[in-house]
């Protein structure tokens, strides 16, 4: 889990914590050991924001992709797409699957909950 902070909207850019690597490390093919510095590898991802729901009840997603990046000094990064347009400040993130697509693609479900009120 990642609370959103106002410098991670502003920059696009958010640390990996331990709860991201190993997320990354059991479920992706790629992990940030696999990585040099300045290499980045990217999938596609589905968001659903704070439980949204269609008419039928079925959840709702939006579409993005989700970035992991190391910097040649060996800081691990990530970057969610279209994050800046559903989350605020002190929201939850939670990477919270990873299903193979029809097309043998991974997609990664990402769940946006609100933080502290």
């Amino acid at each position: 889990m990642i609370k959103v902070t106002q410098r991670m909207l502003n920059k696009s850019i958010i640390d990996a914590n331990k709860s991201v690597t190993l997320f990354v490390k059991d479920n992706l093919w790629a992990s940030y050991d696999n990585l040099e510095g300045g290499e980045r590898m990217a999938y596609r991802a589905i968001i659903n924001v704070y439980g949204s729901v269609d008419l039928l009840g079925q959840k709702e997603w939006l579409d993005s992709e989700l970035r992991i990046y190391k910097r040649a000094r060996g800081d691990k990064l990530l970057s969610i797409k279209n994050l800046t347009k559903v989350a605020k400040a002190g929201d939850i993130i939670t990477l919270d699957d990873v299903v193979e697509s029809p097309d043998g693609t991974d997609t990664v479900y990402i769940i946006i909950t609100k933080g502290d009120v």
